[in-house]
């Protein structure tokens, strides 16, 4: 489904070119999206004037029982911020999605390789003696 967006700006006016990176980064998320029912997407653009600096709060639902994603960044520019807070929504779906897999570990390595590939001082013993062990000697 498509992408509902919705912006809302508190003291911010953006340039043309500011419009079309946004629009082009909400594209993006907005195919990662399409498999969710009736997604909706809020961003709210605040402009702090001392310093100049220009914050984003963006909510993404998905969803009316798909839950909600929100980010809050900052950034000299509304593009800058908002790029800043989609890329953060985007990892957070990744994540969700890859939770939803079943791959529990996402993002950590495993950090244990298997026996066979283990070095020899790695593998666990048994406490039994293989047959071509030498027992050690009591009388030395």
């Amino acid at each position: 489904m498509a992408l509902n967006t919705e912006y809302r700006m508190r003291g911010v006016t953006l340039t043309r070119l500011e419009e079309e990176r946004i629009d082009r980064q909400v594209k993006s998320l907005e195919k990662r999206v399409a498999n969710f029912p009736d997604p909706r997407l809020e961003i709210a653009f605040d402009e702090q004037v001392n310093p100049r600096v220009v914050k984003v709060d963006l909510r993404l639902a998905l969803g009316p029982l798909g839950g909600h994603l929100v980010s809050h960044q900052e950034g000299p520019s509304p593009d800058v911020a908002s790029k800043a807070a989609i890329g953060d929504v985007k990892r957070q779906l990744e994540r969700r999605l890859a939770n939803q897999r079943g791959e529990a570990t996402y993002g950590v390595p495993s950090r244990r390789l298997p026996a066979e590939q283990r070095p020899a001082g790695q593998v666990e013993d048994d406490g039994e003696l293989d047959e071509f062990e030498e027992t050690p000697d009591e009388d030395a």
